[in-house]
């Protein structure tokens, strides 16, 4: 089973009890590059220039739809086998009492 999933018609489970599941990408945006230079180096005298040193991050902004039906609560994430302490991102959970789509 894929603990992630971003395909269209991708089945959401129905969560009774604990359960550790995967989610499914309901929305997404680009991925955003941010670019930082920095010089690094450079001896005394100013006889040597230095480095610079470029670094890459990358950002995105998505919503996983985790299971059909109300739920109490997530405990944990995990991410490539690591636990995310999620007091350090920007995140929010939404319990959406109604789907939000309508149903055919």
């Amino acid at each position: 089973m894929p603990l992630l999933n971003a395909s269209e018609g991708g089945a959401i489970p129905r969560a009774y009890g604990y359960v550790r599941t995967g989610g499914q990408i309901v929305w997404s945006t680009r991925f955003r590059e941010v670019q930082t230079t920095e010089k690094v180096g450079g001896g005394k005298g100013g006889l040597s220039k230095g480095t610079r040193v470029e670094t890459f991050s990358y950002y995105a902004n998505f919503a996983v739809a985790v299971c059909e039906g109300p739920i109490a609560g997530i405990r944990r994430v995990w991410a490539d086998g690591h636990e995310i302490d999620l007091t350090g991102l920007r995140c929010a959970f939404i319990w959406a009492a109604k789907p939000s789509c309508p149903t055919r």
